[in-house]
């Protein structure tokens, strides 16, 4: 065990590369975690993720580390860790070729636990992100205002352990509209059984066109659920509703920043949807391998390697949340509030009809309320 709490052991498939020049070595993002705008990638605390040792060259030696050297050295080129503790980590690794020492470090570290913006953007792309037109040919933006589609869709590999969205941060290239009653309306729903985006939507935000941030103001678009969505396999981010229309020289130019064309080799995560001339069908843009900037807020559950309480959620609970209180009958002997990671952050023995979260930071918690030897739970997300 590390001073800084966490566990090592030894190590999947990797999802994202961080791409080294040939002989150098490399670091792949855990199978099941997310690149972010704020790190290189997102894990969650108590689960088990691997970081996969990657080189273009023949390494004899492999070692890693974790915020100046306190990671043990392990035999081989990956590393297994549990982080058991929240925070932000920086992640080493250092081969020998041909008795040539290289190292290598996680571009913007790790961050474990906690709730953060995630997105198939790896954190060397960011400052390539632009909107990206389409042929001359074809009128409007690719990922925003096109006559051939009216809405786009990111795709998001099953995570590691069952994770939260409480809502999607959308990072606008432009905001330039004429369609002043436009709203665009941003949903997450799971793939189909053909892989693409079902019509199940399960939970969906809305804003007019007009309370569109551009990304040149330094902030994203936020689309706030108003109930958290659990994820357990893989997803979509479908953004619908926006405007196309063309009146003399002005026209709509809503456009969504992009990751830059990864070659025909590279990922792919945007998918359209086609609505022109009686076609409507979903497809995967395979004509350019790239990612939109569209991050899901996420928090990670605990894992199973972190001891906690853990209650399963009964949507029929006896238990509602108004926004500011919880409301019941006042029947419950006792009443408890958990964090995610299975904290105990407030217990009121015997209730009134109202218990005030005022004192609870914004996130999401479980309230489990005991009588009779039956427990209801509620999830709520106190804003």
């Amino acid at each position: 065990m590390s001073k800084t709490g966490i566990a090592v052991f030894n190590l999947l498939f990797v999802p994202f590369l961080l791409l080294a020049e040939d002989g150098n070595p490399a670091i792949g993002i855990p199978d099941g975690c997310y690149a972010s705008p704020e790190a290189g990638c997102v894990v969650p605390v108590g689960k088990q993720v691997r970081f996969k040792g990657l080189s273009s060259g023949n390494p004899s030696e492999w070692t890693w580390t974790l915020d100046d050297g306190e990671l043990a050295k392990i035999s081989g080129q990956d590393a297994e860790v549990v982080f058991e503790k929240e925070g932000r980590y920086n992640v080493g690794l250092t081969i020998v070729d041909n008795g040539v020492e290289r190292m290598v470090t996680l571009d913007g570290g790790v961050l474990a636990g906690g709730t953060h913006e995630v997105w198939n953007i790896q954190y060397s792309e960011r400052e390539l992100m632009s909107s990206v037109p389409l042929d001359i040919s074809w009128y409007g933006y690719y990922a925003g205002s096109n006559v051939y589609g009216d809405a786009f869709a990111e795709k998001f590999e099953k995570p590691v352990t069952n994770a939260v969205i409480n809502g999607v941060c959308v990072y606008f290239a432009s905001t330039v509209h004429i369609s002043e009653e436009a709203v665009i309306e941003v949903s997450i729903c799971p793939a189909n059984k053909y892989g693409l985006p079902s019509d199940n939507y399960m939970e969906t935000a809305s804003l007019p066109v007009a309370e569109l941030i551009p990304y040149d103001s330094g902030m994203p678009t936020i689309f706030e659920f108003e109930k958290p969505v659990a994820v357990d396999d893989e997803f979509f981010v479908v953004i619908s509703g926006i405007p196309c229309a063309m009146r003399g020289m002005s026209a709509d130019e809503i456009a969504i920043l992009c990751g830059p064309d990864r070659g025909e080799e590279g990922l792919s995560t945007v998918y359209s949807h086609i609505d022109y001339e009686n076609q409507n069908y979903w497809r995967k843009d395979s004509d350019r391998h790239l990612s939109m900037a569209v991050a899901p807020v996420i928090s990670f559950e605990k894992g199973d390697d972190v001891q906690g309480d853990v209650f399963e959620i009964n949507d029929n609970a006896g238990l509602k949340y108004d926004g500011n209180e919880i409301i019941s009958d006042g029947k419950y002997e006792c009443i408890s509030i958990y964090d995610l990671y299975g904290n105990d952050v407030l217990k009121v023995i015997c209730p009134s009809g109202r218990i005030a979260l005022d004192k609870l930071q914004p996130g999401i918690y479980v309230a489990v309320a005991w009588r009779d030897g039956v427990a209801d739970v509620l999830k709520l997300m106190k804003r």
